[in-house]
């Protein structure tokens, strides 16, 4: 297993997670909007690029890694995308365990926001929750802002909200339901080392937005 996965002890059973203050959400914000910029200009832009260009911080990755994660985001779920992760040593079997029941739970959740909260808990008590935090901050802010991207259950109540007689519109952001977790958390496992918890978070929910938007895995 690689070392930035290396289980970290207990005690942070204690450990706050870190709150979506108006700050943090606007640099989320500012994220989105700049990837929708840059994808207008730039429109044969891969995904991988597209997330790792508007952040605030400068993100960058390996071509190995860069590799691994354009493949990751033509996966159509997010046990595929796991799998990989386990087989590639980014994350282990017990963790992937976890992170299975986590993305089948909030694949088909009613309120996506509680069941994040639940196991945003479970990885504290676990000791886990240190090596995955920035997947704890990126999606609270999916789950508030676009919950149609992480569950089914919105995903279909947001196309009977706009209506079946637009089709490119009922298609937008409603594809990724039962891969983003695995999109997410592929982000975080291979993002070159060094960069903040925000900065990763952030950029994980700009991989998630950007690939249910023009991702190959999400149509």
């Amino acid at each position: 297993m690689l070392e930035k996965y290396e289980r970290v002890p207990a005690l942070e059973q204690d450990k706050n997670p870190i709150e979506l203050t108006s700050s943090i959400r606007n640099l989320f914000d500012s994220n989105i909007e700049n990837i929708e910029k840059t994808k207008q200009s730039n429109s044969s832009i891969s995904v991988v690029d597209l997330s790792l260009s508007s952040n605030y911080e400068s993100l960058s990755m390996g071509d190995r890694s860069s590799r691994s994660l354009e493949g990751l985001s033509r996966k159509s779920n997010s046990a595929e995308i796991i799998n990989v992760l386990v087989k590639e040593k980014v994350i282990s079997e017990d963790d992937a365990k976890l992170f299975m029941a986590f993305s089948s739970q909030l694949s088909y959740s009613k309120e996506p926001l509680d069941v994040i909260k639940k196991y945003e808990q479970d990885f504290i008590k676990k000791g886990l929750y240190s090596q995955y935090e920035s997947m704890f901050v990126a999606l609270p802010y999916m789950a508030q802002e676009h919950p149609q991207i992480l569950s089914i259950t919105k995903r279909d109540d947001y196309r009977k909200s706009i209506g079946s007689s637009d089709g490119a519109q009922a298609r937008f952001l409603t594809s990724c339901a039962g891969a983003s977790v695995g999109l997410g958390l592929a982000f975080v496992g291979l993002v070159a080392g060094g960069t903040s918890v925000i900065g990763a978070g952030i950029g994980a929910a700009g991989f998630i937005y950007a690939s249910a938007q023009w991702g190959a895995s999400c149509r």
